[in-house]
């Protein structure tokens, strides 16, 4: 549990550019990325799996 607590908080660090990150890759135009990833808030990191919310 100790690792998911500091991956966790690396992940919330780091979420901005990991976003920027995912619209790059992706290559999503500007509209995409405004809708469906910027409004991703990141909640936590469990296991495998990470957890986010949009506002």
């Amino acid at each position: 549990m100790t690792d998911d607590v500091s991956i966790t908080n690396r992940i919330k660090e780091k979420w901005d550019d990991i976003k920027q990150m995912v619209r790059q890759e992706c290559r999503l135009t500007y509209i995409s990325y405004l809708t469906w990833i910027e409004p991703l808030e990141f909640l936590v990191f469990r296991g495998s799996d990470l957890y986010t919310v949009s506002t």
